[in-house]
């Protein structure tokens, strides 16, 4: 009867186990793939392209020092609109105490 199907069970369960095998190792390299890595580097690089926040400015400066954090950074990336990006920096620096000094 095997014959007639043409496989054994064993190489059935090979097929299903390399298939799924497969099909994880496709979803940890697609979810990989364009992935951020929510640096400071790739923080400066978005702030710097865009053109409404110069540098140097007190903006600037504030989103710098947000930079530091990891999840203001992980925000700031993800964040898809330049417009929407602007006002949560200017928002978050309208309602944050100032720095100190020393």
């Amino acid at each position: 009867m095997q014959e007639l199907l043409g496989s054994r069970p064993e190489s059935r369960c090979e097929r299903r186990s390399d298939a799924v095998e497969s099909r994880s190792t496709m979803t940890v390299q697609s979810s990989s793939i364009g992935k951020l890595n929510y640096s400071v580097a790739e923080c400066i690089e978005w702030l710097d392209g865009m053109g409404e926040v110069e540098q140097g400015s007190e903006l600037y400066l504030f989103a710098l020092d947000l930079f530091l954090k990891k999840e203001f950074r992980e925000i700031f990336l993800n964040l898809k609109k330049r417009s929407v990006r602007i006002a949560w920096l200017q928002r978050l620096q309208s309602v944050s105490p100032p720095l100190p000094l020393h």
